[in-house]
């Protein structure tokens, strides 16, 4: 799969690492005249499925130094339906707790300038299937974005304390909420599930210490 990518991205990059746990998979790629900027490549992965083993559930993370700035990039699969928010917010924890990168002394985003992406599986409330679909194909997208769980879980802090979203407003309008299909005698029919929505979402973190003050600190306790 990550030679795919690499294909894809052709010679002008080169592929730095990968690490997969069943179906969650990462993979970074650098530009050649970076490469030798790179360091300290390490991965991780953490299991929140089935009895908190499952590996269909869970996250898989890459670190690296990019000469003096330290980055950790990681991909998540939370937990599904509807009224799983509290398991959700649950899983992130432990994703992060149980992660193994850089020093065991302190978390990672203490550490690096923290990126989260995948799917993140927060669902949106308060309005049926259809009006979710309605809404997000007419573009009237912030009735969702006020009922969106994940919004709804950082405004109160009950989850991903500290991060943001990196394309804030913009967010919205570049990844809209996904649905699923269901594929009936060849030809593509809408669930009728109502709120089957989620989105995709990229978070970051960045600890005044991740940067080359971080280097420094890590330095002293290393």
């Amino acid at each position: 799969w990550h030679e795919m990518i690499g294909q894809q991205l052709g010679s002008a990059y080169v592929r730095v690492a990968e690490r997969a746990m069943g179906l969650i998979k990462i993979v970074a790629f650098v530009r050649v005249q970076h490469a030798l900027s790179i360091s300290n490549v390490e991965t991780s992965c953490v299991a929140t499925g089935v009895l908190g083993i499952g590996r269909n559930k869970g996250g898989v993370a890459l670190a690296l130094h990019l000469r003096r700035v330290r980055l950790c990039f990681v991909c998540v699969h939370l937990a599904a339906h509807q009224d799983k928010v509290l398991q959700r917010n649950a899983d992130a924890r432990a994703i992060l707790k149980q992660l193994r990168l850089g020093s065991a002394h302190f978390n990672v985003p203490t550490q690096f300038h923290t990126v989260w992406f995948g799917d993140l599986n927060y669902r949106i409330d308060g309005f049926s299937y259809d009006e979710v679909i309605e809404k997000i194909q007419s573009r009237q997208l912030q009735p969702l974005l006020q009922e969106d769980q994940l919004r709804k879980e950082m405004a109160g802090q009950r989850a991903f304390g500290g991060f943001k979203d990196l394309l804030g407003s913009r967010s919205a309008t570049l990844f809209l909420p996904t649905y699923k299909l269901a594929v009936a005698n060849s030809a593509a029919a809408i669930c009728p599930h109502p709120q089957r929505t989620n989105s995709v979402r990229l978070f970051s973190r960045a600890d005044p210490n991740a940067g080359e003050a971080g280097h420094h600190h890590h330095h002293h306790i290393g």
